[in-house]
């Protein structure tokens, strides 16, 4: 009774420790990541301007779209599932329950839907993003916050 009871503790404070150091080990930004945090803006033509803001907690706090004047036409506001991260060269982000699934996804119960974004190259102020299988390629530059803004 009592070798069971130690193995039983021993496996419990086992999956403990273990889930700390995953959560730790998942919680640091690689330099990839720390190069990506802060705003990133994307013209998609004169009249459209994407904005996207990649938080240091992982957050994708703002994605919207605003017209030539800077008024916003679309917004897609990070909810609290929201979330980013750098798997290779890959760019990920985990819209929330918000998002609109795909009939398949809401069959199958998988209310999260992932972006895919593969960065083809990422400097100081330029991200590019896209693949061969994309046929095309988008550029972002980083935005200079402005001192009205709420950061």
């Amino acid at each position: 009774m009592i070798v069971r009871r130690c193995l039983l503790i021993a496996a419990l404070l086992t999956v403990f420790v273990v889930g700390v150091l995953w959560v730790r080990n998942r919680a640091a930004l690689t330099s990839t990541e720390r190069k990506l945090v802060g705003r990133w803006v994307m013209e998609q033509s004169p009249d459209v301007t994407r904005v996207m803001k990649l938080a240091s907690d992982r957050r994708v706090t703002i994605r919207d779209c605003t017209n030539g004047s800077g008024a916003i036409v679309g917004e897609v506001a990070g909810d609290k599932d929201e979330t980013w991260f750098v798997d290779g060269q890959t760019l990920f982000i985990r819209r929330g329950r918000k998002g609109l699934p795909s009939l398949r996804d809401t069959i199958s119960g998988n209310v999260f839907l992932w972006d895919e974004l593969p960065i083809a190259s990422l400097s100081n102020d330029r991200l590019v993003i896209g693949n061969e299988t994309w046929g095309r390629r988008f550029v972002l530059k980083r935005a200079a916050i402005s001192p009205n803004s709420p950061e």
